[in-house]
Formats: structure tokens, C-alpha cells, sequence
């Protein structure tokens, strides 16, 4: 997560100027770097996680029901970086943005459907249905910002993410 989160505080920053500037070239071009460097380190970090997850955990402890439990759920933390890369780097370009009230109606747009989906999830696959919650809430995070930098790229209309200003 901080090293997702490092770069999203990078795109906060690299676009929070652009938009400053009012440099939209220059913003599209920000976010897509900062979109392409933090899926790539994504990917490492699964893949590292993959590789050394069993000696971690043989680190982290002997106790044989606590690896039994970890390498059960192993797979979900693997994937993790993955799952969530979206959600941290579009909060960076919103931060970035200073675009607090389009923030807030997409948590309460992601909320409403998180909490049921997150109780049935819950109450289907027990521990599974945790980790499933997780990863909802990051995706849910990264389609409802996804959904409106993309209306604002295709209009061409920037300043609507702006709200605030």
C-alpha cells in the first residue's frame, strides 16, 4: 500500500500543478504515466509476493494453525496490489485536483453499494467474503473515479472535476 500510495502522492502532486496551470495536455499525459508506473510496480509487488510469501510467513511465525489460516487466505493478499492499484492511483489524481466534493459523492456512490454487497459477501464465504469486501471497495473506488475522469477526457471539460474552485 505505501509504496501504491507513493505513487499516487506523486500523481497528486505532478497533477494538482497541471491543473493548477490549467495544463490539461499536460495533466492527460500525467495521468497516464502515473496510471502505467503504478500498474506496473502493481504487478511486481504481486509477483514478489507470490515468490517470497512462503518465507515470510515461516518468518512471521511456527505456529501451525496461523500459517495453515495464512496460506488459505494467501492468494487474496497476493492479489492485492493488483486489485487496489486503481482505487490509490485515481484518489492521487482527485487529491491532486483539490476535487473534494467529486470525491465525496463518489464515496457515498460507492458506499450504498459496497455495504450490501460487503454484508452478503459476509454472509456467503465467511472469511473469503472479508477479503472479497476488500477488493470491492478498491474496484467500486476505481470505477466510480474511473467513470468521472473518463466523462471529463471525453468532454474534454476538465473543469468539471473541479467543483470546489
Amino acid at each position: 500500500a505505501f509504496a501504491l500510495d507513493g505513487v499516487a502522492v506523486s500523481g497528486e502532486t505532478l497533477t494538482g500543478q497541471a491543473a493548477g496551470r490549467r495544463d490539461w495536455q499536460r495533466f492527460s499525459i500525467i495521468v497516464k504515466r502515473t496510471g502505467i508506473v503504478s500498474y506496473g510496480l502493481a504487478i511486481v509487488l504481486s509477483l514478489i509476493w507470490w515468490l517470497f510469501t512462503p518465507m515470510y510467513l515461516e518468518l512471521m511465525t511456527n505456529i501451525e494453525p496461523v500459517l495453515t489460516l495464512a496460506n488459505t487466505y494467501k492468494n487474496y493478499a497476493i492479489l492485492l496490489p493488483i486489485i487496489g492499484v486503481g482505487a490509490y492511483w485515481l484518489d492521487g489524481i482527485f487529491f491532486g485536483l483539490t476535487a473534494g466534493s467529486v470525491i465525496r459523492n463518489a464515496a457515498l456512490i460507492w458506499a450504498a453499494i459496497f455495504f450490501p454487497i460487503s454484508w452478503l459477501l459476509y454472509q456467503q464465504y465467511a472469511m473469503a467474503g472479508i477479503w472479497l469486501s476488500v477488493w470491492c471497495i478498491l474496484i467500486l473506488r476505481m470505477l466510480v473515479l474511473g467513470v468521472y475522469l473518463y466523462r471529463a477526457q471525453r468532454s474534454g471539460n476538465y473543469e468539471i472535476l473541479q467543483p470546489d474552485l
